[in-house]
């Protein structure tokens, strides 16, 4: 009886013993991933690899030296050269009215005389309205210049053909376009300049942001400008391009973060190589910044234009 009892206490023991390491062992369960879990997790990281995917093949792009960028690099230089050509216009006319004022201040006769000083105030009349009329010439041809073979070279980077209605409306947008955003980033450009280098009390930190603040609107500027024409030269319609660059260039500016760093380090690095040029000669300057400047606009056009055709 004795040998009974001991057995069926034996077995009772086992049997809690049992319960409590099924109870441990529950505790110790995970829980189950759901499915929700695991698609999301593959969602982000193909989404992560997909962007940089697509950045890398925008940038692959844009190097590339197709027709598009030795179109828009010509007319890049064609702009240049007008504009030399009605400065160059300007200053040699101002010389040689320069020079006849000269001629006519030490022409024989005085000023007490007053046949002579009635030729005279007529001779400054005329001095004068040819000043105004050569001078806005100069501004009118350089003007018409350069809004022609810009609007050319947006046309060109879409393969759009030309047509006058468009440059009318492009012309009219760009006005608009200088008028309103250009004073506005300057102010902002001067001001936030101004309080963050009061506010500073080292000079080092003073003079970086001498470098930094205007390199930053300068890189924004270009990008709001590449954006807002390149929808624009696509659309061809005003308050639609106006609402799609608030869509893409505003709302959607978390997209072109990476682009803006990338171009606003190549444009230090240009700045950066063009003071070097400086101490090579004037002309040397002149022709080595004209020319990497060029290459670097064409290539940012269509580097932002890789991004623009994919969200508009």
């Amino acid at each position: 009886m004795k040998t009974k009892q001991k057995t069926v206490k034996q077995k009772s023991a086992k049997h809690k013993i049992n319960k409590k390491t099924l109870k441990t062992v529950t505790v110790k369960k995970k829980k189950p991933i759901s499915k929700s879990n695991i698609f999301k997790k593959l969602i982000k990281k193909n989404s992560t690899s997909s962007k940089s995917n697509s950045r890398k093949s925008h940038l692959k792009n844009s190097v590339k030296l197709d027709s598009r960028f030795w179109k828009t690099a010509l007319y890049e230089l064609i702009i240049i050269l007008f504009i030399v050509v009605a400065i160059m216009f300007w200053t040699n006319r101002m010389t040689a009215i320069q020079l006849e004022s000269y001629d006519l201040l030490y022409k024989e006769g005085t000023m007490s005389d007053p046949a002579t000083s009635m030729l005279m105030e007529q001779a400054f009349t005329e001095f004068t309205r040819e000043i105004l009329v050569f001078s806005g010439l100069s501004i009118v041809f350089a003007l018409a210049s350069l809004l022609f073979f810009k609007s050319l070279i947006y046309l060109t980077i879409w393969k759009e053909k030309f047509n006058w209605k468009y440059l009318g409306k492009y012309s009219l947008m760009a006005l608009l376009w200088s008028v309103i955003f250009v004073p506005l980033t300057v102010i902002i450009n001067f001001g936030l300049f101004n309080v963050v280098s009061e506010n500073l009390s080292s000079r080092f930190w003073a003079q970086a942001t001498f470098i930094v603040v205007p390199l930053v609107f300068t890189v924004l500027s270009f990008y709001l400008t590449c954006i807002f024409f390149l929808i624009f030269s696509k659309k061809q319609k005003m308050w639609e391009s106006i609402k799609l660059f608030y869509k893409i260039g505003i709302l959607q500016f978390k997209k072109f973060r990476v682009p803006i760093l990338f171009t606003g380090f190549l444009f230090f690095l240009i700045n950066t190589i063009m003071f070097g040029f400086l101490f090579l000669g004037q002309w040397v300057f002149l022709f080595g910044s004209t020319i990497l400047f060029i290459v670097y606009f064409c290539w940012l056009r269509l580097y932002f234009w890789n991004y623009v055709k994919e969200l508009i």
